[in-house]
């Protein structure tokens, strides 16, 4: 897994003329949008000296599928419902005991730990030394990461539009979009113009007109196909994002798609810089 600082900055040192300020912002977000603020902290805990099944069968805890297992007031590993039992009555006979691929501290950056939830379906949360909560792939549906979503999006959509600005310095851009596409942005422009505003008209472009602008007119053949699809594939997370849709699929597919828009923020960097 890449550092944090890995993850959501793209060499700013390396990129004096790059989004600076976008790259800034993800790396506060990383720092200040934390797992702590999505992680559950009134955990439903269980003894080792539990009889596993009275556990399993008690109807208060039939929404839970992990139960952090104690002994003397520690966590020493975890019930788990979807597995199969047998070999003793007692939950210690039968629980995953701890280790270090369940835990993730509380200070983690969500973007970080979206990568980590496609690999468990939960972890322990670690703060000030004790492990007093968990996190689950279901988190990923709360605000904070939201945000963080939001904008890295936002950094790939503007990442686009710098791209654009370099390879089109005055216009011809325009070519690459359809024709009623067009219109819509010479009627936005005149809506602008008679407000006495003025706006680059790149900026007027959606996220579907940069999209089918760099595939057709900026990227080689080889990489057309990919890049559509994978912007097709983040433009949908965004408007899911946006509308507070229940947006996640599968742990893997976020976290899949979290790397295609970094990668694809880093490829585009690259061609702007050549």
């Amino acid at each position: 897994m890449s550092a944090a600082s890995d993850l959501i900055n793209p060499g700013t040192a390396q990129n004096p003329e790059g989004n600076a300020d976008l790259d800034q912002v993800l790396a506060a977000l990383e720092r200040g949008v934390q797992v702590d603020l999505i992680a559950t902290y009134r955990l439903v805990t269980c003894s080792t000296c539990d009889r596993w099944e009275e556990v399993l069968n008690d109807k208060a805890k039939a929404r839970f599928d992990q139960f952090p297992v104690e002994d003397g007031g520690h966590v020493v590993g975890v019930l788990e419902r979807d597995r199969q039992y047998g070999s003793g009555p007692l939950v210690e006979m039968v629980m995953r005991r701890l280790d270090d691929s369940m835990l993730v501290a509380a200070s983690t950056g969500v973007l970080s730990y979206v990568r980590l939830a496609a690999e468990s379906p939960y972890n322990l949360v670690v703060k000030e030394n004790r492990i007093c909560g968990i996190a689950t792939p279901s988190d990923l549906l709360k605000l904070p990461v939201r945000v963080v979503l939001f904008t890295l999006i936002t950094h790939l959509e503007s990442t686009m539009g710098a791209l654009i600005r370099r390879r089109f310095p005055s216009s011809g851009w325009e070519k690459h979009l359809s024709g009623a596409r067009r219109q819509k942005l010479r009627d936005d422009q005149a809506r602008l113009t008679e407000r006495r505003m003025d706006s680059d008209t790149v900026l007027l472009c959606q996220l579907c007109d940069k999209r089918e602008i760099i595939a057709k007119g900026i990227l080689p053949p080889g990489q057309r196909t990919g890049f559509s699809r994978d912007l097709e594939d983040l433009e949908k997370l965004r408007n899911d994002v946006m509308h507070a849709s229940d947006y996640v699929p599968d742990a893997h597919y976020l976290g899949s798609l979290a790397d295609k828009a970094m990668a694809w923020i880093q490829k585009l960097e690259e061609m702007k810089r050549g």
